[in-house]
């Protein structure tokens, strides 16, 4: 807080009524400008620090706030009490972010107006957001998952990461029809569920997130969402030791990026090409007959086609001519697993 905030503080009075534009400026002036509602009665208080000592139980489904309808009040108020008064994390300063955000899991938010909030690391597993207006609230590192939208939830400016560390963990949401064209879908790199080491939960979220944005024709962003779950799925071949479909998973990903990378085709292409012209140039130098450079490549290319032609006094048992015949088998490799790929993306498969 800054000495002219600190000065305010102990001039200004606590308001005496439910002005709410006099409560912002006393909590701006106590360093708290995300509080807007007047403060909490004393029972209510008490009623809710009650509920904040139960012991929560994820496997009997025992949450402090499990059903109970919160206000906005209600939140600000436990956001300023959060870990003995150290107050919401604040994602911008690196040394919180090993804290625990407050425990909302189960809580009714329906309706709500949570805007600007810094709800950071917060637990809101199954938590109710119908209709909850989220604009610009603070969501990093937020466990979001199994909670429920609708089409009354407003997202606009929700700041769900801002690093890759600090994204929301999305798996198994109730999207409903919230508009989800609202997010910068652009500064997320990564969900908050990879690095749960969650594989499993990782891919599902991925899958479940690009099939909301290719719904609502978002189509760039589900596209990379989809290309992670690819991700996210090989590594679990290689901890589930199925290590011939991890294998599989790899060479699909180097060949053309599951079908989302075509370029890497191109570069597939031009290292075989490249790769058994110089074995074609080497084996010509050797055993015969000699290949220039440029010829090398021709015969490379034409071999890559499945149409190569061989120079005379060539046999069809010459290392030349074997070699060809592998090269044209691998290609054939790369075409058909190329097409199957992309005909996979274009059919959203």
């Amino acid at each position: 807080m800054s000495e002219q905030d600190e000065t305010q503080a102990t001039t200004l009075k606590r308001p005496a009524n439910d002005d709410k534009e006099a409560w912002y400026a006393y909590w701006k002036a106590q360093g708290q400008p995300w509080r807007w509602e007047p403060e909490i009665s004393e029972e209510r208080q008490r009623y809710l620090a009650e509920q904040r000592k139960i012991k929560p139980s994820f496997i009997q489904g025992i949450y402090p706030f499990k059903g109970i309808k919160l206000s906005r009040a209600d939140i600000e108020w436990l956001l300023a009490i959060h870990e003995v008064g150290q107050r919401p994390v604040d994602w911008s300063d690196e040394r919180q972010r090993g804290r625990k955000g407050f425990d909302l899991r189960g809580a009714d938010l329906r309706g709500l107006g949570l805007s600007g909030l810094p709800l950071a690391k917060c637990y809101l597993y199954n938590a109710h957001l119908e209709g909850a207006n989220l604009n610009s609230t603070h969501l990093e590192g937020v466990i979001l998952i199994d909670a429920f939208f609708d089409s009354a939830t407003t997202l606009y400016e929700i700041v769900l990461s801002n690093n890759k560390y600090g994204t929301a963990s999305l798996v198994d949401i109730h999207w409903g029809d919230v508009n989800v064209a609202v997010v910068d879908w652009s500064k997320i790199s990564s969900l908050g569920d990879e690095y749960r080491f969650d594989y499993e939960r990782a891919a599902r979220a991925y899958r479940q997130l690009s099939v909301v944005l290719r719904n609502q024709g978002i189509n760039e962003h589900a596209a990379r969402f989809t290309y992670r779950s690819q991700l996210m799925q090989r590594k679990l071949f290689w901890y589930q030791r199925k290590y011939l479909q991890y294998l599989g998973s790899l060479f699909l990903d180097l060949l053309s990026g599951y079908g989302y990378k075509p370029l890497r085709c191109f570069v597939a292409y031009l290292l075989v090409i490249l790769t058994f012209a110089t074995v074609y140039f080497i084996i010509g130098h050797t055993v015969g007959p000699v290949l220039s450079p440029l010829g090398s490549i021709v015969f490379s290319m034409t071999s890559f086609h499945g149409r190569g032609f061989f120079p005379g006094g060539i046999a069809l048992d010459d290392p030349l001519t074997v070699v060809a015949a592998l090269e044209a088998f691998i290609v054939l490799l790369i075409e058909v697993t190329f097409i199957t790929t992309l005909t996979q993306r274009l059919f959203c498969r």
